[in-house]
């Protein structure tokens, strides 16, 4: 049995979104207990780019014991990071994408402990959307009957804006409504966004002789957001597991009833993992009986991942979404399989417990993979990393435009959301702040 004292991987602290630009700290916290450090590396992975692999690592051991590697996207003052602290200069769209850091122990145990977060790069318009008019210019003399075509347009920006037209506070019918294709302006990658507005108009549409017409546009964020890894066999059994001893406490705080409901006192976004025995070592044979737990709004979509592939649909039970106090939806997932000897065959094979989907951590930990299975010491039963990713949205920015057709008046405002990334503790995933202002 492995000795309680190992290599713990405290918090990785990546912020979920920075602006275009920006200079970003990363952090990688850990524990040795009674080891001895042999490295801290730090991985990169950007979708669209060739910015994959390695770019910086510290080995005590060596002279200097800092070094990085040239890659896109990474901007590394390697004077002022050391150990697990990297700071970027700045930040542009190749900067995007997972950051992994991994910790190795020294001989014997050689143990790795590794965790990835999830960066965004944003950049935000700086004007609001802007109608025009095709074909008919004067505004003043539209009437029942008439042709109403407009088009609407934004700023670059990342993600692009999403536009919606409304006809006198309500929604456009789809068939009046057509999305323009936009071009990326220049080599940072903001897109623009411009829609049109095609329909004739009927007495209804006036109102005291005015129809208003209002052109909405959002900017919406998706991510993905990871619990703390679970890991079962090998070295890393729960008894002895790479989390921290807090990561433990955050557990045992949110394991709830035989039937593990729901509760508002879930943390906010976080997936929480719970089922684990962390009193003893799994034996082959023993059931693994799991539920992943998430609040958002809009109500997250969850999914387990067992040794860096998505879990066997087999073995994943749906539960309802719930609505909460507070307004914010909470979803629920549970993972059952059964403990599997380490040279049973077919067990053996991830196909046991997983499919081949396609998804970010998978292809993540087939580029950035670096002869750390953390299974360097032997074991029985086969070893399961569990991870439960909730996938989440957020609306970052919010701005309207409007013109009234029939008269000469018009009438124009913009509400914009700023958001920054917060820390809420090391044990819990960057959050995100928002700041609102309003003009008129």
């Amino acid at each position: 049995m492995a000795s309680c004292s190992a290599l713990k991987l405290i918090s990785v602290n990546v912020p979920t979104m920075v602006v275009m630009g920006k200079p970003v700290w990363l952090n990688c916290s850990y524990d040795l207990e009674n080891e001895e450090l042999y490295s801290i590396k730090w991985y990169h992975w950007n979708a669209d780019s060739e910015a994959k692999g390695e770019f910086y690592r510290w080995i005590p051991k060596d002279s200097p014991p800092g070094q990085m590697f040239q890659m896109e996207g990474i901007y590394l003052d390697l004077q002022r990071s050391s150990f697990g602290n990297v700071y970027l200069t700045k930040t542009d769209v190749y900067t995007d994408g997972s950051f992994r850091c991994e910790v190795s122990a020294e001989a014997p145990s050689f143990q790795t402990v590794r965790k990835e977060k999830e960066l965004h790069i944003y950049s935000l318009p700086n004007e609001k959307p802007i109608i025009q008019t095709n074909g008919n210019n004067d505004t003043s003399y539209y009437r029942s009957g008439d042709l109403i075509n407009l088009t609407c347009r934004t700023m670059p920006s990342r993600p692009p804006a999403t536009l919606t037209w409304h006809i006198n506070h309500e929604i456009a019918d789809s068939r009046y409504v057509k999305s323009l294709s936009v071009l990326p302006t220049s080599s940072d990658g903001l897109i623009g966004s411009a829609s049109q507005l095609f329909f004739y108009s009927e007495n209804s549409h006036y109102h005291g002789g005015l129809l208003k017409i209002t052109c909405l546009s959002d900017i919406i964020l998706h991510y993905t957001v990871a619990s703390e890894e679970v890991i079962i066999g090998g070295a890393n059994d729960p008894s002895s597991s790479s989390s921290s001893s807090s990561s433990s406490d955050l557990y045992n705080r949110y394991r709830n009833s035989p039937h593990q409901m729901i509760t508002d006192s879930m943390s906010k976004d976080i997936p929480i993992i719970t089922g684990i025995s962390y009193q003893r070592f799994y034996k082959p044979g023993d059931i693994v009986n799991l539920t992943c737990m998430s609040r958002a709004k809009p109500a997250p979509k969850l999914s387990f991942m067992v040794n860096d592939e998505e879990a066997n649909p087999a073995q994943i039970r749906e539960y309802p979404i719930y609505t909460l106090s507070d307004g914010l939806f909470a979803s629920k997932m549970g993972l059952k399989f059964k403990v599997k000897m380490e040279n049973s065959g077919s067990s053996t094979s991830s196909s046991s417990l997983s499919h081949s989907g396609k998804h970010y951590h998978h292809q993540l930990s087939n580029r950035l993979s670096s002869n750390n299975k953390n299974d360097r010491t032997s074991s029985n039963i086969k070893q399961y990393r569990i991870k439960c990713l909730a996938s989440m949205e957020k609306n970052i920015y919010h701005a309207r435009n409007e013109i009234h057709l029939g008269t000469s008046k018009q009438s124009s405002g913009l509400h914009f959301s700023e958001n920054f990334a917060v820390n809420i503790n090391e044990n819990l995933l960057t959050d995100l702040q928002t700041t609102t202002k309003h003009f008129k």
